[in-house]
């Protein structure tokens, strides 16, 4: 992990983060880090990382503009649904 660039996100199902849209424009992969408290923490209980390849932006996202500044980015597999996560995408791919 690089921590060159990091977004929040929610985890809003299964499969599916939802974050800014700023954050999938212009990348082509995402580390996303779930159920931590410290991100540079890598002993953290509870932590799950996933790399994905797929995130979809808002169809009428404007960069210059910033509006419709919402993305989704799919996880490669499901999660489970227990307690709370704090979801950290990051796109550095």
């Amino acid at each position: 992990m690089d921590f060159r660039s990091f977004c929040g996100g929610g985890l809003i199902s299964k499969t599916w983060v939802l974050t800014a849209g700023h954050c999938v424009d212009g990348f082509r992969g995402w580390e996303v880090v779930l159920g931590v408290v410290n991100i540079r923490d890598f002993n953290e209980s509870g932590r799950l990382t996933f790399i994905s390849t797929q995130g979809i932006t808002h169809e009428k996202y404007d960069s210059y503009k910033m509006i419709n500044d919402i993305a989704l980015i799919r996880l490669p597999q499901e999660v489970e649904l227990t307690g709370a996560f704090l979801c950290i995408p990051k796109t550095s791919l």
